[in-house]
This record gives structure tokens, C-alpha cells and sequence, in this order.
């Protein structure tokens, strides 16, 4: 499962497929509209143990769909590995996938600081997969830094739906004022669902895109010790 933030905007949008299976294994791409509806699909061939990278536009055709949210990727095989990428002249973005969804998934970095800061600009968005048969009822708590819960909000989510939501707007009225016009508000969400969904979150900036898939409770497990493999700083 894969999201798409803006379909037909960028440079690109480019897709690697990983057959790490002992056999030829054939992919199925499908993009997916918000409503639950193939808008697009797309097949790809991999021999075994070999890598193939792609733009969307090669499986799909001369454009992506408006309507496309997100990806599935359908095969045989059950050691597929995949990642996309897509970037403008101004940034390069890229998107972790999610074999499975969760009950409880956490976006663990929310930024807003909206106003008169036009280079400080930042927002974030959420987007939630439910590519279960079943209908979704999610609700998405926004948490301070201190972890104090400051609202929260129902959203439903159609079978093999998706749904974009706009912190600043979505919280708005539950975002403290920051002195500028806007919100100010650094904090996380966490989603909690009858069925499993996947979910990921773009902070976006005038220069940068900045986005992490959410994790569901399963998969985080606490311990001592951290390591951060890369940072950077610097003008440049």
C-alpha cells in the first residue's frame, strides 16, 4: 500500500518493485480513488531477484489519474519490497509503504504554523488507507508535545477508500493562536479503528516535504537504546 499526495503534480512520480522470490512473479499496480474505485492499473513482470524501476506514467499510461490517492501492488509473492518517490523542482519526496494496516497507528510529528510567515509556512496533512472490504470508523486525536489530548474527530472512510484531511483545517478551532494570524502547534496524532488502516503524514514547507507513514501499535517496541542513522545541517 502506497499513498499519492498530488497526482499530476511534480517532476515525477517513480516506483521501485523488489521480486526477492525464487520465481518470475508478475505485479499488479492498481491506483485507487478516494471512493474505493480503480481508476488505473497497470502490470510489470520482475525475474527473480532482480529490481525494476518505473515512473507511474510508463504503467499508467501519459498521466496519473486527478482521482488517484493511492497504490496497491498485487502479486503472487509474498517478499515483494517496494518504495515511491516523486519530486519538483523544488523538492524530492520520498514514501515508505505498508504491507498491512493497523486498529492503532500514530503520525508521530504534526507541525502547523500558518499566518503571516510566508517562508515559515507549515502544515500538515494526513492521509488514511482503508483498503479493507469493510467500511472504516476512524477517529484521528491530536496529542501536544506534553501529551495532552487537544481534540479529536470522526471520520469515516469508504471499503478500499482513502481520506485526505488538512491539520489547520481539520483542528483548527482546537490550535492555539501563534501571535502571526495563524495556529502554531507542534504535536502527533493517533488513529484508532474498528478494522486496520494504514495511514502516512507530509509536513509541508514553502522549500521542503517531510513524510513519514504512521505506525500501528504492533509494530512499535520501545527500548533503551536509539540510533539515528542520518542528519545534516548547514546552509546548503
Amino acid at each position: 500500500i502506497l499513498p499519492i499526495f498530488d497526482p499530476g503534480a511534480g517532476d515525477f512520480v517513480g516506483l521501485s518493485i523488489l521480486n526477492s522470490d525464487n520465481h518470475e512473479r508478475e505485479f499488479t499496480v492498481t491506483a485507487i480513488s478516494p471512493d474505493g474505485h480503480d481508476v488505473q492499473t497497470g502490470k510489470a513482470s520482475l525475474r527473480a531477484g532482480t529490481q525494476r524501476v518505473l515512473l507511474l506514467t510508463e504503467l499508467f499510461g501519459a498521466t496519473i489519474a486527478p482521482s488517484a490517492e493511492w497504490l496497491r501492488i498485487d502479486s503472487e509473492s509474498n517478499v515483494c519490497a517496494s518504495y515511491l518517490a516523486s519530486a519538483d523542482s523544488v523538492s524530492l519526496r520520498g514514501l515508505e509503504p505498508a504491507s498491512a494496516g493497523g486498529a492503532t497507528v500514530y503520525l508521530p510529528h504534526v507541525s502547523v504554523s500558518t499566518g503571516f510567515t510566508e517562508l515559515d509556512h507549515t502544515d500538515t496533512r494526513a492521509l488514511i488507507v482503508n483498503p479493507g472490504a469493510a467500511g472504516a470508523s476512524v477517529t484521528a486525536e491530536l496529542f501536544d508535545l506534553s501529551g495532552a489530548s487537544k481534540a479529536s474527530v470522526d471520520i469515516p472512510i469508504p471499503p478500499r477508500g482513502s481520506r485526505s484531511i488538512r491539520v489547520s483545517e481539520e483542528f483548527g478551532a482546537a490550535l492555539p493562536d501563534n501571535n502571526v494570524g495563524g495556529k502554531g502547534f507542534e504535536g502527533y496524532i493517533v488513529l484508532r479503528s474498528q478494522v486496520p488502516v494504514a495511514a502516512w503524514q507530509s509536513i509541508e514547507a514553502p522549500l521542503s516535504r517531510n513524510t513519514l507513514r504512521g505506525r500501528s501499535l504492533e509494530e512499535m517496541h520501545p527500548s533503551a537504546l536509539s540510533i539515528i542513522p542520518h542528519f545534516a545541517f548547514g546552509p546548503n
